[in-house]
């Protein structure tokens, strides 16, 4: 029987088929992938690591994700378009076996395939019966005792709250978790959980396990116990904004995807006859939604989530108050929303006094109506990216509002407030502190064209002046003494910032930002219209995200004696096409160059070590690139998205180190890579350098 490879299933979402890959009556020589509910993270980078270790080794990656609603149906069709392929061209079937309503299964055709081709199966994430006609097939399985061990040090340190949700036993990982040392740990243990319970609690008594449905009866007896609560998640949900105002710890994801699919490859390559442990373990905060955690939350914290009336609050059992949250991802806000000053759960009345952070972010509304009375504090991004919001009262109960409360509502036109508010105003349209010592935003559609800053100001808040839709010019005074890029983010219209002469940390030059000692180019706006620019011959460097957005500029000229580009520079400048990195340069950061569409090549600077994570995102013009003898690493992601990259010359001898993710999506066979003529051999031995179309600098047209 062929060789297959089995891995334990995560599964707990409903998915779609991704692709098909397979057309016509022939294909190139290659691997098959079928896998289940290939929309979840945890598939997703399942089939990244496949795709990337197929291009490692020449080989074409067949993919297809089923859904969970017809994933036995859609296996079969996977099945028979894998006959499409010559005899010659498939060398072995990844698989992940689902199962339809009825139980029935799509092995009997993958084995006959397999018999047929005389090709391996391996078998993916899901073990098999032992009449399964893939039964003698050996096993690859997640290994979460091992890895959970393996983790303990680092968990222990943090008390990691999360949250299980398996129907699997869970005594095994009993063990795995004797170094966490937690006080109790609640566990989804499936049908066995009541014997489980007991059978940890004998024997450990730091370990409580718990299935959810039986949580609310848990509480008194923790209680009693007087212990603290911490959980963990075996799935690894990828939820990071959960619960970030409790004094519950994050958690920590510990995971090896591109492994398991490594090993999956090599195993059909090898025609492997035993199976292997993979360590594939998660460790993450729960969504603390969910309807069974809240009476947890309510004894332990005090606080708990509920929706009223179409409104998502988190109630502070406590102090009787509620803040207004994001919707959960069944949720969402829409048309006239009216916040009450009060809401009534479980038979208490709850002060609604915050706006949470991120609470209405990211929707489409008619109108906000915030509460009268009770409001005290408006959280970071509580209003982002708002559509349909044109005009916002703030009351005069309100003595909070967190930098970055109101942001990227590119149609707002106006913000008022109350006149009995003692901490806030507006003045020229403009949200502001009452003693004008702050600018907290200027609303993105207000009418004005041009803007001088209050002598009073001293501090701007990020973001402030955020997607502006009018204003064309801006004047700082000479008491402000921090400007940051992201105050102007997305700023088109504004075409000039003009500095006070009396500033003494920064000037303007023709509209553009630099320190005072001109050392530091702080900011180019986003609408300047100019074609081209000359960067001052005395800066040493480029500040963060200092030319992103300019959308106009084609053509820069950066001095000799620049020597850092900080993280994201020139990102998003999609009409430029040339720019040159001076030889002085020794440091360029992260995503420098992400979606400048037009870019065609560029040249490294010789000093530079390494080309950070992100750089050429979505560049998809780049044609060639020259890499610099002194690199030594090539980060993540950096040539992903550039479909038109055909040439890299790289002067190093030695091949630098790369991540899987370097060329993500990127055709290597099709590049022409032109090394050192003595290291054409080492460089066609290392992985990835070796799918390239590999050539001595010496056959190289420069």
């Amino acid at each position: 029987m062929a060789a297959t490879l089995i891995c334990g299933a995560m599964v707990f979402t409903a998915c779609t088929k991704i692709d098909n890959p397979v057309d016509g009556e022939t294909g190139a020589s290659g691997i098959a992938m079928i896998v289940k509910n290939g929309q979840i993270d945890y598939f997703r980078q399942i089939e990244t690591a496949f795709r990337d270790v197929c291009q490692e080794k020449d080989l074409e990656a067949y993919y297809y994700a089923t859904s969970a609603e017809s994933a036995y149906e859609e296996q079969l069709a996977a099945v028979e378009e894998l006959r499409k392929l010559g005899g010659k061209a498939l060398k072995g079937i990844i698989f992940t076996p689902s199962y339809g309503p009825n139980g029935e299964s799509a092995e009997a055709e993958v084995a006959a395939l397999a018999q047929e081709r005389g090709i391996p199966v391996i078998i993916l994430d899901s073990p098999v019966s032992a009449t399964s006609p893939l039964a003698s097939c050996p096993y690859f399985g997640t290994d979460n005792t091992a890895a959970g061990q393996a983790m303990a040090e680092k968990v222990t340190a943090n008390k990691v709250a999360v949250f299980a949700m398996t129907n699997s036993p869970g005594m095994e990982r009993a063990e795995a978790f004797k170094a966490l040392k937690p006080n109790a740990v609640i566990y989804q243990v499936g049908d066995k959980a009541n014997e489980e319970i007991q059978a940890v609690l004998d024997e450990y008594n730091d370990f409580v396990f718990f299935n959810g449905n039986i949580l609310v009866d848990a509480i008194p007896m923790l209680k009693d116990a007087g212990k603290q609560v911490y959980t963990f998640d075996i799935y690894g949900e990828f939820l990071e904004e959960m619960f970030k105002s409790s004094p519950m710890p994050k958690g920590i994801m510990a995971q090896n995807t591109f492994e398991m699919a490594r090993k999956a490859v090599e195993a059909v390559l090898t025609n492997a006859t035993q199976g292997e442990m993979v360590p594939t373990f998660y460790i993450t905060q729960t969504d603390l939604r969910t309807p069974v955690v809240q009476p947890f939350l309510k004894f332990y914290y005090k606080e708990a989530y509920a929706t009223i009336d179409g409104l998502y609050y988190i109630l502070n059992y406590d102090d009787k108050t509620a803040r207004v949250t994001a919707p959960d991802n069944t949720g969402h806000y829409e048309g006239d929303i009216v916040v009450p000053d009060y809401v009534v759960q479980d038979g208490i009345k709850f002060a609604v006094t915050a706006i949470g952070d991120g609470a209405f972010s990211h929707i489409t509304i008619n109108s906000l109506q915030l509460p009268k009375n009770t409001l005290k504090r408006i959280g970071s991004m509580a209003f982002n990216d708002i559509l349909g919001l044109t005009t916002l009262e703030i009351p005069e109960s309100v003595t909070t509002l967190d930098e970055g409360a109101i942001e990227a509502c590119r149609e707002l036109e106006s913000i008022t407030v109350d006149e009995g508010n003692k901490h806030f105003a507006t003045f020229d349209g403009v949200l502001m502190d009452k003693a004008q010592t702050r600018i907290i935003t200027y609303p993105a559609k207000l009418a004005a064209t041009t803007y001088t800053v209050p002598a009073t100001v001293k501090t701007i808040d990020k973001r402030a002046f955020r997607d502006l839709a009018y204003l064309t010019s801006v004047t700082i005074p000479a008491s402000v003494s921090k400007l940051e890029y992201s105050m102007f983010y997305q700023s088109y219209s504004l075409n000039e910032i003009n500095i006070d002469p009396a500033n003494t940390a920064y000037r303007s030059e023709d509209g553009v930002v630099y320190t005072a000692d001109m050392d530091t180019l702080i900011v180019y706006p986003a609408g300047k219209t100019s074609k081209t620019y000359t960067v001052n011959a005395s800066v040493k460097a480029i500040g963060q995200a200092a030319f992103s957005y300019a959308n106009h500029l084609e053509t820069l000229t950066l001095p000799e004696g620049l020597t850092t580009i900080e993280d994201a520079a020139f990102t998003s400048c999609e009409s430029l096409k040339e720019v040159n990195l001076p030889e002085s340069v020794t440091k360029i950061g992260m995503a420098a160059f992400t979606f400048c569409r037009k870019l065609e090549s560029l040249v490294f600077p010789p000093h530079i070590t390494e080309i950070t994570m992100g750089f050429f995102i979505g560049c998809t013009a780049l044609r060639s690139v020259t890499i610099p003898a002194e690199l030594t690493t090539i980060g993540k992601t950096v040539f992903t998205a550039c479909p038109s990259l055909t040439e890299i010359t790289c002067l190093c001898t030695t091949p630098p180190a790369v991540d899987l993710t370097t060329f993500l999506s990127v055709k290597t066979n099709t590049i022409s890579l032109y090394v050192p003529d003595e290291s054409v051999d080492l460089y066609k031995a290392t992985p990835i350098w070796k799918g390239f179309n590999v050539k001595g600098i010496s056959e190289s047209s420069l």
